[in-house]
């Protein structure tokens, strides 16, 4: 699974203090919903995907691919 942002691209609001359940992440300020696998808009008003990036793990390291 890949990492995301934590800061919804629609309103500049802390995800992380929002619901979460199964893949889906709700804003808490808007109720727009994202699929934190893809960062597909799943529930307006979000418009825009919310960014990810690949994470790749070499034994208790995590790397992030944030090209």
């Amino acid at each position: 699974m890949p990492a995301s942002n934590t800061i919804c691209p629609h309103e500049d609001v802390h995800l992380c203090d929002g619901l979460a359940i199964g893949h889906l992440i709700e804003c808490p300020k808007q109720s727009g919903q994202f699929d934190c696998r893809t960062g597909d808009v799943r529930r307006t008003p979000a418009c825009l995907a919310l960014p990810t990036y690949p994470v790749r793990m070499e034994g208790a390291r995590v790397f992030l691919g944030l090209d």
